[in-house]
């Protein structure tokens, strides 16, 4: 039997675990405007609210090997 977990696609878990994570210094949830900053700062490159949006609910794929980096900027 699988559990609710199993279930979920790659982009809901990010958004259960952006919702679940919070900010080092404000100890505020993190939003999707906050992770994208965050993300933009690691990666170098611009990554937008509306794109983790779409990510969030998979309207666009997240490339496998992207996968890692966003999971570590959670738990930062």
């Amino acid at each position: 039997m699988q559990s609710n977990m199993e279930k979920l696609s790659f982009g809901e878990l990010l958004r259960s675990d952006r919702e679940k994570s919070a900010d080092r210094h404000s100890r505020v949830r993190l939003s999707q405007d906050h992770f994208a900053s965050k993300l933009t700062q690691k990666l170098g490159f611009i990554v937008t609210r509306n794109r983790v949006s779409n990510w969030e609910t998979d309207k666009t794929p997240i490339p496998v090997d992207e996968r890692k980096i966003l999971m570590v900027v959670l738990t930062e």
